[in-house]
């Protein structure tokens, strides 16, 4: 059955991403700053022991996406902060402790 309409294609961010930063040689680099941190680049082998967190079929044949990810960006602090910590005992506190944004705190 043919259905008519749009053309589009599913797939992960992450490549979406890698694509659109034209990452289509191995020493290129990918950097995504959004909810979650994301560092990726593209190989011919995968990588399947050591720090690579992912291996994925990459948009080029005969190209893996190596993905690095954690959930450390602003975002995710902002929304800790706005729903974990209570900013009037935090104030109320600063005069007796140091303040939670010194570094060793």
């Amino acid at each position: 059955m043919i259905r008519h309409g749009i053309p589009f294609v599913t797939g992960f961010d992450i490549d979406a991403c890698a694509i659109a930063m034209d990452i289509t040689k191995p020493e290129r680099l990918c950097t995504i700053a959004g909810t979650w941190s994301i560092n990726e680049f593209i190989a011919e082998e995968p990588v399947l022991h050591g720090p690579v967190a992912m291996n994925s079929l990459f948009a080029i044949p005969g190209y893996y996406l190596l993905e690095e990810c954690s959930a450390t960006s602003a975002g995710n602090l902002e929304w800790c902060m706005e729903n974990l910590i209570d900013f009037k005992e935090m104030q109320e506190g600063e005069s007796r402790r140091p303040s939670v944004w010194q570094a060793g705190s």
